[in-house]
C-alpha cells in the first residue's frame, strides 16, 4: 500500500470517529456538564446526513463525468439526498434506520458506479466504513 493510499484510509477511518460521539457520550456521566444527550444525538445524525449528502455529491460528479444518462442513475440520488436530511426531523430508532439504509443505498450506489473504476482495497474500505459508521447507531 503506497503512501497515497495510507492517507485514505487513515482519513476514512478517521471519518468514522464522529459516528461515536453519542455513544461514547452516551456512556459517560458527563452528558449534563458538556451538552444534553439529545443535542448530541441531533449532532450524530446531522454528520451522518452530511456524510450522505456528501456522498452523493461525489455520485452526481461520477455520473456526469462517465456522461452516463437516463433517468435510472440520476433517480436514486435525489430521494438518498432528501431521506438523509429528513433523517434529522425524526426522533429515536426511525431517525437511525433511515440514516443507515441512506449510507447502505449510497455504498450500493457506489459500488454500481464505480465498480471497474476503483481497485479492490477501496471498494473493501468503502464497505468497511459503512459497516462501522452503521453500528455506531444501534450502540
Amino acid at each position: 500500500m503506497n503512501k497515497s493510499q495510507k492517507r485514505i484510509v487513515f482519513v476514512t477511518y478517521a471519518g468514522v470517529l464522529p459516528f461515536y460521539l453519542s455513544p461514547m457520550v452516551g456512556y459517560c456521566d458527563i452528558n449534563e456538564i458538556l451538552v444534553k444527550f439529545s443535542e448530541i444525538n441531533t449532532i450524530s445524525s446531522l454528520y451522518a446526513a452530511l456524510i450522505v449528502c456528501f456522498l452523493s455529491g461525489m455520485q452526481w460528479q461520477k455520473i456526469i463525468e462517465a456522461n452516463i444518462k437516463g433517468f435510472f442513475f440520476y433517480s436514486p440520488i435525489i430521494p438518498l439526498l432528501l431521506v438523509s436530511t429528513y433523517a434529522l426531523k425524526v426522533n429515536g430508532i426511525y431517525s437511525s434506520f433511515i440514516l443507515v439504509v441512506s449510507l447502505f443505498l449510497s455504498l450500493s450506489i457506489d459500488l454500481k458506479l464505480v465498480n471497474k473504476k476503483s481497485d479492490k482495497w477501496f471498494r473493501k474500505l468503502r464497505i468497511n466504513a459503512t459497516i462501522l459508521a452503521s453500528i455506531s447507531f444501534f450502540i
